[in-house]
């Protein structure tokens, strides 16, 4: 037996002239032969090697060398420069890992609204511990779990560890979805203690995205699309931005889209700093308003510019004129066309403008001139055909049986 343990076992080698080879296997006891622990195993070549193990075991011990296998021939090799080392002094430094982290939850731009711990202890050190967590988490030593976060941290020191909690959760910063993964707590001399954190998730933060309100007046073309930035947005990240939105709208951004209210939707964010992967993005419209021609501006170089007045003497007021979207005081009358009754029908066909700002307008019918009342009863009223400014549209009421007009 050899005093003072072993630290390390190392040899030259080379095989005996050209013999072929075997490996060879070195062994250690510690109880005077009665057994036997494997150390390593080397094969011989052409050329000269060395062998190393590291055992570092204290107490006396022996070792010995031998051929593997049951072989009886090619087993002469040259072996030299044969050293056993004592064992290091002390023990060796050792880090215990306790206690179990919980999954953890997170919305992307928030940490875990709740940390989990584990507990780190170490003997023998011979400098602090430092425990790095897996990629979308961070760890902390406070006393609470509530502060002090970071990419990694260190722990104790030369000698003794007590039993110390580590918190971690998963980064503010860290993008959506799941993550898991080892904490790992590493010290010189000692083997590397590993913690299995398990699968967690960061889930996509909810994202508003609101299309502005806009206006144009009839007879501007208003282009949408891609690359449009009236929106707003709620729920970004910290100091995160979007650069643009489609914008896409029900009606009226052609020039002659009639006057109203049309829906303005937005879609397809992009751009900026913000990922679209880290969030659940909800679209809200906006409205659209195409800005009609009041009846005060259409009228206003008319000689006489009351709704009831007929400057041009066409037969029309000038309040129709402007309903049927006629050019003030310079167009002739014939903007109704009255179609030759069927047997089941009456219709009438007139124009509309499409600008109207204020005013509106229906067809009402009576069978009587001299007596009765007014009806829109019964009227069916369609479109037929988009004049530019103007549109044609159609009222129809039935002809009952018995009647003449």
């Amino acid at each position: 037996d050899k005093p003072g343990g072993i630290g390390t076992i190392s040899l030259r080698h080379r095989r005996y002239g050209s013999d072929l080879q075997i490996p060879w296997i070195v062994e250690y006891s510690t109880n005077a032969g009665v057994s036997w622990t494997e150390t390593g195993r080397f094969t011989a070549g052409a050329e000269e090697a060395t062998f190393s193990a590291a055992v570092n075991i204290s107490g006396s011990a022996r070792v010995r060398i031998k051929a593997s296998g049951g072989a009886t021939s090619n087993r002469r090799a040259n072996i030299d420069d044969l050293l056993i080392t004592d064992a290091a002094a002390g023990p060796a430094p050792e880090i215990v890992l306790s206690g179990q982290p919980s999954v953890q939850i997170a919305t992307y731009g928030l940490p875990s609204l709740t940390q989990t711990s584990f507990l780190v202890a170490g003997s023998d050190l011979l400098e602090e511990i430092a425990i790095t967590p897996p990629a979308g988490f961070e760890v902390s030593l406070s006393e609470d779990g509530t502060t002090g976060y970071a990419p990694g941290v260190a722990v104790g020191g030369a000698g003794e560890l007590e039993p110390t909690v580590v918190f971690i959760r998963l980064a503010a910063g860290t993008p959506a979805g799941f993550y898991s993964g080892d904490i790992t707590c590493v010290t010189a001399g000692a083997a590397p203690a590993v913690m299995v954190m398990p699968e967690s998730e960061v889930r996509p933060r909810g994202l508003n995205i609101t299309a502005l309100d806009q206006s144009k007046p009839f007879g501007q073309l208003l282009l949408l699309g891609p690359g449009q930035v009236a929106f707003t947005a709620s729920g970004l990240a910290d100091g995160e931005t979007i650069g643009s939105v489609t914008l896409t709208a029900s009606g009226g951004t052609g020039i002659n889209d009639a006057a109203g209210v049309y829906a303005l939707t937005p879609s397809a964010a992009v751009g900026g700093t913000f990922n679209p992967a880290n969030y659940s993005v909800f679209y809200f419209p906006g409205t659209l308003t195409v800005e009609g021609v009041s009846f005060g501006d259409w009228s206003a170089g008319l000689s006489d510019a009351a709704p009831g007045a007929d400057p041009d003497g066409n037969g029309l007021v000038n309040l129709v004129e402007y309903f049927f979207g006629m050019e003030p005081g310079a167009e002739a009358a014939g903007s109704m066309l009255i179609g030759a009754p069927t047997a089941t029908n009456f219709h009438m066909d007139y124009r509309r403008s499409k600008s109207l700002n204020g005013v509106t307008g229906g067809v009402m019918w009576r069978n009587d001139l001299s007596s009765g009342t007014w009806s829109t009863n019964d009227v069916t009223d369609e479109f037929l055909s988009d004049e530019g400014a103007y549109e044609m549209r159609r009222a129809t009421v039935p002809v009952l049986p018995g009647e003449t007009r």
